[in-house]
């Protein structure tokens, strides 16, 4: 662990507040999230667990307060690929043209930014072998090596969540946030769902 994760939290929010249209969703919310633990945050519909998802990713900026990750504002964390976020499988445009060794690709954008320009310009059978390295042992991880180079159309709705974590693993990130990840999953999916969570946790 560096010494960083060691001696922050690894998200802390204080006193946040956002809202939409000027009708407040969140107030002066206080968080500790420590390193190396499953957090859950549940509420029923229309508590702001959305809106708290978007301002711990970056994507929203609160009114009010402030958001770090390791001490570091969310933002530069976000970007510097310290955060990976898995999004609900409604949120993904599951019709769009692309495989599942692409969609996890993805995953390694953020890493890409420091490759030679070169390397950025070609086709991507041409990044460099860390980023499929990368790849490759996260679908592994979520057993959907066998299905890189399947349509995610052609997905089952636990294949499609396992992908998306993959996606998330692929990134090697600090921070895993993830957006109802066991939500309309099979049994078998689930438990591979969490025993990956538990890996991470671990490493």
């Amino acid at each position: 662990m560096s010494s960083d994760m060691a001696n922050h939290s690894a998200i802390r929010v204080e006193g946040v507040y956002a809202a939409y249209q000027r009708q407040p969703v969140l107030s002066d919310i206080n968080l500790d999230f420590p390193s190396g633990r499953w957090t859950a945050i549940v509420g029923p519909n229309g508590a702001g667990k959305s809106t708290l998802f978007r301002v711990l990713t970056g994507s929203m900026s609160p009114l009010k307060g402030r958001v770090s990750a390791f001490g570091a504002d969310i933002f530069q964390a976000r970007r510097a690929g310290r955060i990976a976020y898995m999004a609900q499988r409604e949120a993904i445009e599951w019709d769009f043209p692309i495989s599942v060794w692409d969609t996890v690709m993805t995953g390694r954008f953020g890493h890409m930014r420091v490759d030679p320009l070169w390397r950025r310009l070609t086709p991507g059978r041409f990044v460099h072998s860390r980023h499929t390295d990368a790849v490759r042992s996260a679908l592994a991880d979520v057993d959907m090596l066998g299905f890189a180079d399947r349509h995610i159309s052609a997905l089952s709705g636990g294949q499609k969540k396992r992908v998306l974590l993959a996606r998330c693993l692929a990134q090697s990130a600090d921070i895993l946030l993830l957006d109802e990840p066991l939500a309309g999953v099979d049994p078998p999916s689930e438990a591979l769902i969490l025993e990956v969570l538990a890996g991470q946790r671990k490493a």
